[in-house]
């Protein structure tokens, strides 16, 4: 009798969280920026950066929440000094931050978002 080889199916390629943040976004009115985040399995996400308006630099707080699988949530990161982002005006524009951490791997990123201060 000859005998079948079964053939392992193959490992489906590790799915990646997604990252998007609208333009446009009023930083002074929710005083941060928001980012949504994707996960197809379960993750821990770190989030952190900056936001450039005029000549200063605000720092955002660092942010870390784990979410379950297939979860997808928007997250808001503060600005850290609340005096300078009273004072920023006209346009800036944010640089994000953010890892996921997924089954041992970490992916990091960096996304970008114009803002109105």
């Amino acid at each position: 009798m000859p005998s079948a080889l079964a053939a392992a199916p193959a490992a489906p390629a590790a799915a990646t969280a997604s990252f998007s943040a609208p333009s446009g976004q009023k930083l002074k009115r929710q005083k941060g920026v928001k980012v949504k985040v994707v996960c197809p399995a379960a993750c821990q996400v770190a989030l952190g950066g900056s936001v450039k308006a005029g000549a200063k630099t605000l720092k955002l707080k660092a942010l870390k929440a784990s979410l379950g699988a297939g979860g997808a949530q928007t997250f808001t990161i503060k600005v850290a000094d609340a005096k300078a982002l009273k004072k920023a005006r006209g346009k800036a524009k944010a640089s994000v931050k953010a890892s996921v951490t997924s089954g041992g791997r970490t992916t990091a990123t960096n996304v970008s978002v114009s803002l109105t201060a």
